[in-house]
């Protein structure tokens, strides 16, 4: 868990605790994931689960969890 939050402060480069599409979209560039921008879109709007166009911790780390089930 500590690291997970470690990588999520450092992708919210603004560090207003929440990540925007440029923010959550540099980081998977940076993982080398090779997504395409419609892609990154979808991979951004699955983690965005009350649809307010950030990520915020509980989201991210819910997100996390059930991609790693998969």
């Amino acid at each position: 868990m500590v690291g997970l939050k470690h990588a999520f402060e450092e992708m919210d480069l603004d560090g207003n605790r929440t990540l925007d599409f440029e923010e959550f979209g540099s980081a998977m560039v940076k993982c080398g994931l090779g997504l395409s921008h419609q892609d990154l879109r979808l991979l951004f709007l699955d983690f965005d689960e009350d649809g307010n166009n950030v990520i915020d911790w509980d989201e991210f780390i819910t997100a996390v969890r059930v991609w790693k089930e998969l």
